[in-house]
């Protein structure tokens, strides 16, 4: 809006009723300003969520194998042991 156009809506609508209105647009663009903003960071979020998850299931998955790799372990230590009982036992 030019100088002109304002200083007309000024004449015709009074002073307070311009800026009141004036203050409404504002208000009504910082808003939706506020929004999208808000939006854009919820969608950021949700992705760094998704990614997060990602990486906790993989650590899982990784976690289970081992698991199942130190029982395996495990089982064949205990066997070893028994070996060797038998053996100074048997001397």
């Amino acid at each position: 809006m030019d100088t002109q156009a304002v200083t007309q809506l000024i004449t015709n609508l009074g002073f307070p009723i311009v800026c009141c209105l004036a203050l409404g647009y504002f208000i009504w663009k910082f808003s939706n300003k506020l929004n999208d903003d808000s939006i854009s960071r919820e969608n950021r979020l949700m992705d760094y969520f998704d990614k997060q998850n990602a990486v906790l299931t993989t650590m899982s998955n990784n976690m289970e194998k081992m698991s199942t790799t130190l029982d395996g372990m495990n089982q064949r230590l205990t066997i070893v042991e028994s070996k060797v009982e038998d053996k100074v036992q048997g001397k």
